[in-house]
């Protein structure tokens, strides 16, 4: 049986204010945030905003939180290996998507070819 799947990239925030979910903020990375006068690291991927600024034209007040939640490369190969695997002697069609027309210049061509190949 062939079928087809579709993988995402993406790169977001996830914003906390007083523990409630508030916004995304689309194309945002750890590294972008670690490089931020304006945020402090306090876990594996969250940051706390030290003082009210913009990021992203989002608008982001002092304490709020930010869960940075992202895709990389490394992961597209492990999940094609597991489909892979699960789908046996199955054919399937891979893309790739994105939600933000920024994000698909974090990869090449050459990198999109060494994911589906990954098998």
């Amino acid at each position: 049986m062939d079928f087809d799947i579709a993988l995402p990239l993406f790169s977001w925030g996830v914003v906390f204010r007083d523990e409630h979910i508030v916004k995304l903020v689309n194309n945002l990375s750890i590294e972008t945030l670690n490089e931020h006068s304006k945020f402090k690291h306090i876990e594996k991927n969250r940051f706390k905003v030290t003082e009210n600024n913009y990021i992203n034209q989002s608008f982001l007040y002092k304490n709020d939180e930010v869960r940075v939640e992202e895709v990389n490369q490394e992961k597209l190969v492990e999940l094609v290996k597991l489909i892979s695997e699960k789908a046996k002697n199955n054919n399937f069609n891979l893309c790739f998507y994105h939600l933000d027309e920024n994000i698909i210049d974090n990869y090449s061509a050459d990198d999109l070819t060494k994911i589906a190949k990954s098998e």
